[in-house]
């Protein structure tokens, strides 16, 4: 295999100044229920049945009224007939996949359009940075995409010179505990051809991982890591990844051991401390192959407990073994996995990023370890508009907040959560097209991106702010988990339990005042409160694409 330079050049990013956010500890709120409440109110009862219906003026609280609207036709919402108590939530949502920008206009009969009223240029202050292990992982998924469309390198496979062979034949022990070996690890941010070798001792095997421990860690004493720790995690991790191969599929299996490599190693805190934040693991697809830069195996890197911050930040040892470690092995065997499928068994391309790296969220939440996916929620929810689910690059934090909602969403709402999962991985198709093909629903009208989205939009109001139980427009209750001691599932306006203190309260709302412009990011939606009504609502795009605009009664 030749090495990676031309290709990537175009794909690198520049991970110089990224911000990075963390946190642990608990909550000091004592209630589940925050800025929602403030902002709606919180003697709403939930509906039971959500009715889609024909006007506003047939509206009782929890149901929707939707209006479809492109470049070439307006769209418009009478008020005629409305009981002037009522109040509403308006979603205008970007329903395509055109990654273009979108802009719509709305206005009442009597306002004056202004330029002061561009909802996305009016506060420059929102957060459209990346962490430095997003960044890093856009250039190792992107690397990917180039790798899996180049037919002439090799797969890596079991190697062996006569020499080797020999030996071989002369021995009867497997891999033990205790043995060494030798791996190379990407030792920088700016090049995926960088290269360090580290020596590493196995210090556990199970029935589908082998851990090993970076010699430097013991060596130096410099690490909170013990085996003990290693043990947990091992045994941990090797019952999780039977329950996500038998959801997910088969990793690939390069060197015929059966086994998944999770090496444990400071080099990858160094990397984090590179870019100025934490990178807590990574999988790259580069091992699968042929390379003097191979480790010719299946291969998840993580980082080390290190309270001390003697590679980097600090990350103290609790949070490091209760929250990273945890959801960061099965989320990098999701890639794993994801590679194999599509690449060498469907003998397509890797799978699209933003979904790839939804994919990854959602194995995390679905197997007892969702406890890093709040956070990430909870930038999401402070500006849709400006982030989408669907995206033409690598998602960031928000971005994945919204993907990991959105197919959280359709794992719920499809006819076996468990089957839409495995078909999105054993399709020849990927992106939006795998994701049509693999949802399976009972329903003609849900069944193409425009629907999910519009409809999704309507459910994170809805779960948001509790104004319907209807389960097509509400997330199932969260559940706890007491094998992981961890919450399974979404909620959008609690104290999200998560070890860093995080709080969920709804989507942002922006109060309508008769006039507004609006850009919206593909995929993305802009949430207003329109608390007194117009006789009309005017919608125009001032953009091309397709548009919904979906009006929810709450009052």
């Amino acid at each position: 295999m030749k090495p990676i330079t031309k290709n990537l050049i175009l794909i690198i990013v520049i991970l110089s100044g990224f911000l990075f956010t963390y946190g642990c500890g608990h909550s000091n709120y004592s209630s589940d229920s925050y800025k929602a409440e403030e902002s709606i109110g919180d003697n709403n009862s939930p509906a039971t049945a959500t009715n889609t219906a024909a006007s506003p003026a047939e509206m009782s609280v929890g149901d929707v009224y939707t209006v479809t609207f492109d470049g070439k036709d307006n769209g418009t919402i009478n008020f005629e007939g409305t009981d002037n108590s009522a109040q509403f939530i308006l979603a205008i949502s970007a329903i395509d996949t055109n990654f273009t920008a979108h802009t719509v206009q709305l206005s009442d009969e009597n306002a004056e359009f202004a330029e002061q009223y561009n909802v996305a240029a009016a506060d420059e202050n929102k957060w459209k940075d990346w962490s430095t292990r997003e960044a890093f992982d856009a250039q190792l998924r992107g690397a990917e995409t180039v790798m899996s469309l180049d037919k002439g390198i090799e797969k890596a496979a079991p190697f062996h010179t006569a020499v080797s062979t020999m030996k071989a034949m002369l021995s009867t022990s497997a891999p033990a505990v205790g043995d060494t070996e030798s791996f190379k690890v990407l030792a920088g941010l700016s090049s995926l051809s960088s290269y360090k070798t580290v020596e590493a001792e196995i210090k556990c095997i199970g029935s589908n991982v082998i851990f090993y421990v970076d010699k430097q860690v013991e060596d130096n004493n410099s690490s909170d890591l013990t085996d003990a720790d290693v043990e947990t995690l091992c045994a941990e991790f090797d019952s999780v990844a039977s329950q996500e191969i038998q959801m997910f599929g088969e990793p690939s299996d390069v060197n015929s051991d059966g086994h998944v490599a999770v090496l444990m190693t400071p080099q990858v805190n160094k990397l984090g401390a590179m870019g100025g934040g934490i990178i807590t693991g990574f999988f790259f697809a580069n091992d699968l192959y042929r390379s003097a830069n191979s480790n010719a195996r299946e291969i998840i890197y993580v980082m080390v407990p290190d309270s001390a911050g003697v590679y980097g930040m600090s990350i103290p040892k609790s949070f490091a073994m209760e929250n990273l470690l945890p959801a960061v092995l099965p989320h990098e065997l999701q890639h794993a996995i994801n590679y194999n499928q599509k690449v060498f068994v469907a003998g397509g391309t890797a799978e699209e990023n933003w979904l790839n790296e939804g994919l990854s969220h959602l194995a995390e939440d679905i197997l007892g370890y969702g406890q890093e996916n709040p956070s990430r929620v909870e930038v999401y929810l402070d500006d849709t508009a400006y982030y989408g689910p669907i995206t033409s690059g690598a998602p960031g934090l928000a971005e994945r907040g919204a993907i990991y909602l959105l197919l959280r969403y359709l794992y719920e709402q499809s006819e076996n959560g468990e089957t839409f999962v495995w078909n999105l991985l054993h399709s020849e198709k990927s992106g939006v097209a795998g994701l049509e093909e693999a949802f399976g629903g009972t329903s003609e009208d849900f069944d193409q991106i425009s629907e999910f989205l519009l409809r999704w939009a309507s459910t994170l109001v809805m779960s948001g702010y509790n104004l319907s139980t209807d389960p097509r427009f509400s997330y199932k209750e969260r559940v706890w988990n007491d094998e992981t001691e961890h919450w399974e599932g979404i909620c959008l306006d609690c104290n999200a339990d998560d070890g860093r203190g995080t709080v969920l309260s709804g989507v942002s709302l922006s109060q309508y005042y008769g006039v507004s412009q609006i850009d919206i990011e593909p995929s993305a939606v802009q949430f207003y409160k329109i608390t007194s009504f117009p006789q009309e609502i005017s919608m125009t795009a001032k953009t091309s694409g397709s548009y919904g605009a979906t009006l929810i009664r709450y009052q």
